[in-house]
């Protein structure tokens, strides 16, 4: 995919530098190559009985690992980043996959003001109980166009970039 490994992140992190130069830019990123499969098939072969949401709960943090990976690679190639979790993020999400709402936007805020690129983790948003609720398959696309619209960031638009379906 898109970041599965470091020259397609070095890619990305020029491109975001590029669009940084421009205007304020927020990044939401999918996990990294097959990480998402691997970590769910071997929780299917430690527990085979066990439910589809814990097996996404726990593949879950790949979405953080590539957001991190490509905030470094956005740093080593000059840009200005932060990356930030989901609690960060403010995505509050039900225990049925749903986005609930998009709230505390103070902190992206401020950091685009500051003119920092913003780098988050698709996927997943916050639960009632404040763990972590996954999203589904595609939600990374539909996290960064909820980002994008009023009266979230505001943004004006929200692109989209991939090299797999769905």
């Amino acid at each position: 995919n898109t970041v599965a490994d470091p020259e397609k992140l070095a890619a990305v992190a020029r491109n975001v530098i590029a669009s940084a130069a421009e205007r304020p830019t927020a990044v939401i990123v999918s996990a990294m190559g097959s990480m998402t499969d691997d970590l769910i098939a071997m929780a299917r072969a430690v527990n085979p009985h066990g439910k589809k949401r814990d097996w996404e709960r726990i593949a879950s943090p790949a979405e953080d690992i590539a957001a991190m990976m490509l905030a470094g690679a956005i740093a080593q190639h000059g840009g200005r980043v932060v990356d930030l979790n989901t609690h960060q993020m403010g995505v509050a999400a039900s225990d049925d996959g749903n986005i609930l709402a998009i709230e505390a936007f103070a902190m992206m805020r401020e950091k685009l003001e500051q003119g920092y690129i913003v780098v988050g983790p698709g996927f997943k948003g916050v639960g009632f109980d404040g763990g972590t609720e996954t999203l589904g398959s595609g939600s990374s696309d539909t996290l960064a166009v909820a980002l994008a619209i009023p009266p979230n960031l505001d943004a004006g638009e929200a692109v989209i970039w991939k090299d797999v379906d769905g």
